[in-house]
């Protein structure tokens, strides 16, 4: 570039994929539907449904000569997958004379965006980086309504499998007299995996239906500038950012952008906890105000600037289920009901700033997590016969080891990182965030008849199994050198929200009325078990923080 120097990418990859394997029902009303007959052997519905879809931006812009004003490097990548695997007998298709029966949807998708974005050379340069995925992804296996009875002389056996993988990363650095390194990264997923049973079904040897769904995300962002200057503040010291400007303001751009390309992704939810920090003059849930309370309480304040900007959002869901009313039987063998989620999750955002006169970082990471795990044999169900029973559900969040490369269990679910070495003045501010939800239950629901006293079922086992990390950090250092030093301010804030309930019960109130039909069993045997796992974290150290001060931000390179 010369006096202006622009260098501008986008790229946009959307993406919709369906694979369906189906004996067809009565779709259209009209009264035709399929049959087919067996004749004694064993029936396979399954639909296999593998995608990869990657996303690469990079736009760079140098000045050179003392001409050099302005250099503006834009780069922005948009990656959205919506994805369907469906294994359906659909409603009112007949099926008969059946061996055995495998009703299976199985599914891998990965998806991976990364956007660079550099500016050098001139008088002012500005870098603003976009990296935002979306990946909608539903995986089924489902017997469908019908006014007939499926009998299987052997065993029915149903799994809807589903592993999710998405990496964002968002990487912008800038160098001038004035600059400004903007980076931002956003992973939205929403993935909905289930097994399920919506007609009577005698199955003479066993009954098993599963639901899993593993899905891991990793939202990266960096930015680095060398001589950014501080926000602007009015006459009583406020930052007075311009509209639209805002962290959560930029989130919600972008991410209504991504999710503009592809119809089926437009009502997805993108919301995360806000970018603020703590508000103190609220007192936490059952505690005491202090009696000699200090008077300098203060509201919250949301982040109006900041150089990087991570979000991550995920929404996981895996159920197994018996519809309501139904009547089935597993002969000899087994009854299982089991549903399994693996949410891990990592929102890393780093704001660097390097400058000889006032040095500015700022970064904010953002996570909201939304995990249901679900395995119900549903209010009403008669359960006529069978060996032992299952079910079984069992979440987990951040205990993989070697996904994405990275080991969840010693990793945050949002960390914030901000570095500045300023000559006169340095000022740094990180703000990570993790909002957290998660159910899991496992039920007999209300109403259930299950087994006679003249002909019990075999052990009857329901278990809810929760284990879980969710951890939230936020460092800040700030360095000011030399013979004009000022000041260095570094401030930091993590802030966990999280609401977990684990429920394992018989009699369970399906429709929340308060009411609750009557519920028997007649088994060799009852357990009920719901168990919460600890599990223990080592956090980082005083040295860990030093060492990031002293070593990171004066050695950070912006070549």
């Amino acid at each position: 570039a010369g006096n202006v120097g622009v260098a501008g990418s986008l790229a946009i990859n959307s993406v919709t994929n369906t694979t369906v394997a189906l004996l067809e029902g009565d779709t259209d009303s009209d009264g035709a539907k399929s049959s087919a007959d067996a004749n004694g052997g064993a029936v396979l519905v399954e639909a296999k449904n593998d995608t990869t879809s990657s996303t690469v931006v990079a736009a760079d812009v140098k000045g050179t000569g003392d001409k050099a004003k302005v250099g503006v490097g834009a780069s922005i990548g948009v990656n959205v997958g919506v994805n369907t695997t469906v294994a359906e007998v659909g409603d009112g298709a007949a099926l008969t004379d059946a061996g055995s029966v495998g009703l299976n949807a199985l599914a891998t998708h990965v998806m991976t965006t990364d956007v660079t974005g550099g500016t050098a050379g001139a008088k002012v340069s500005i870098t603003p980086v976009v990296a935002a995925t979306i990946a909608v992804n539903t995986t089924s296996a489902r017997l469908g309504s019908g006014s007939t009875a499926l009998d299987v002389n052997g065993a029915y056996s149903s799994t809807a499998d589903q592993t999710s993988t998405v990496s964002t990363k968002a990487t912008g650095q800038a160098q001038g007299d004035v600059a400004v390194g903007a980076s931002l990264g956003a992973t939205i997923a929403v993935d909905n995996v289930s097994a399920t049973v919506e007609r009577n079904l005698d199955a003479g040897n066993g009954l098993a239906l599963e639901a899993k769904s593993d899905t891991s995300l990793m939202t990266e962002v960096k930015a680095g500038a060398k001589g950014a200057k501080a926000a602007k503040k009015d006459a009583s010291g406020n930052e007075t950012p311009e509209a639209g400007t805002t962290v959560d303001e930029q989130k919600k751009t972008q991410l209504d952008f991504a999710k503009g390309r592809n119809s089926k992704a437009a009502g997805v939810s993108t919301t995360t906890p806000e970018a603020k920090t703590p508000d103190t003059t609220e007192q936490a849930p059952s505690t005491d105000k202090p009696t000699n309370a200090p008077s300098n309480e203060k509201q919250g304040k949301k982040v109006s600037v900041a150089a990087a900007i991570g979000a991550t959002v995920a929404y996981n869901q895996a159920k197994a289920e018996i519809a309501t009313g139904k009547t089935v039987a597993a002969g000899t063998g087994k009854l299982k009901v089991a549903s399994t989620t693996d949410t891990n999750y990592r929102t890393l955002a780093t704001g660097e700033a390097v400058s000889d006169d006032v040095g500015v970082a700022a970064a904010v990471a953002l996570t909201a997590t939304y995990n249901k795990t679900q395995a119900n044999i549903g209010s009403g169900v008669t359960v006529s016969d069978a060996g032992d029973v299952e079910v079984s559900a069992t979440s987990r969040q951040n205990r993989a080891t070697d996904t994405l490369k990275t080991n969840f269990q010693k990793t945050m679910s949002a960390e914030a990182v901000s570095g500045a070495s300023g000559g006169e003045v340095a000022v740094a501010g990180s703000l990570a965030v993790v909002g957290n939800w998660n159910e899991t239950r496992a039920s007999i629901d209300e109403g259930v008849a299950m087994g006679t006293a003249g002909a019990p079922v075999g052990d009857v086992t329901v278990e809810s199994d929760e284990t879980s990390k969710v951890a939230a950090q936020a460092r800040a250092g700030a360095l000011s050198t030399g013979g004009k030093s000022k000041a260095g301010v570094g401030a930091s804030f993590a802030v966990l929200l999280s609401y977990n309930q684990n429920t394992a019960a018989v009699g369970y109130d399906a429709n929340q009325s308060g009411s609750y039909l009557p519920t028997s069993i007649f088994a060799d045997s009852l357990s009920v078990t719901a168990t919460k796992n600890r599990v223990w974290f080592i956090p980082p150290t005083f040295a860990d923080a030093k060492n990031f001060v002293v070593n990171d931000i004066t050695n950070l390179n912006f070549d």
